[in-house]
C-alpha cells in the first residue's frame, strides 16, 4: 500500500544497473578457453608470472601475457612517508580473498594489514583500489605485497 511509504522526491537522474554477474574460477577458466592443468587456480598458461587467481582476481585474460591494458599493479612513494598500491578488482567475484599486505623486514615472516587505508573507484568494468600505509616513526623501510587466496 502507498501509505506504507514515506517518498522524498530529490532532482537528479537515477540510474538502474544490472546486478553484477557472479562467476566462479571454474566458469571464468572455462569462458577463457583454459582446460585441464591450465585451468588451475594456480596455473600460468600464459607464463607472464600471474596465476590464474590473480589474473581472476584482477580481471585480466590468463591467455595474454601481460595482462589487459599493461601493468595491473602500481607501487609508489607518497607525501608524508606514506607508501601506497594501486590495482585493479573484478566485479562479480566469488570464492576469492584479498589483501594488501605490509612488513618492515623481510626476514620476518609476518605480513600485517595495520594502518592500510582503502579506497574505491568504480572503473565501470572493475574497480581500482588504492591501498595506503605510513611509516611508523623511525621506520626506515616498508614493503607491500597484494596476498590473493581461495577460502
Amino acid at each position: 500500500s502507498v501509505g506504507n511509504y514515506s517518498t522524498i522526491y530529490n532532482a537528479g537522474t537515477l540510474t538502474v544497473l544490472d546486478a553484477p554477474t557472479i562467476v566462479t574460477i571454474e566458469d571464468w577458466a572455462a569462458q577463457k578457453g583454459l582446460t585441464g592443468d591450465n585451468a588451475l587456480p594456480n596455473a600460468d598458461p600464459d607464463g607472464d608470472g600471474r596465476s590464474n587467481l590473480m589474473e581472476y582476481f584482477l580481471g585480466l585474460d590468463p591467455t595474454q601475457a601481460g595482462g589487459v591494458g599493461g601493468s595491473s599493479m602500481t607501487l609508489s612513494n607518497g607525501p608524508s612517508n606514506t607508501m601506497s598500491m594501486t590495482y585493479r578488482r573484478a566485479k562479480g567475484l566469488t570464492n576469492v580473498e584479498a589483501a594488501v599486505q605490509t612488513i618492515g623486514d623481510l626476514s620476518n615472516p609476518n605480513w600485517g594489514t595495520n594502518g592500510i587505508q582503502e579506497t574505491v573507484v568504480d572503473k565501470g568494468t572493475h574497480e581500482e583500489v588504492t591501498a595506503t600505509v605510513t611509516n611508523a616513526p623511525g621506520e626506515t623501510r616498508k614493503f607491500m605485497r597484494l596476498k590473493v587466496s581461495q577460502p
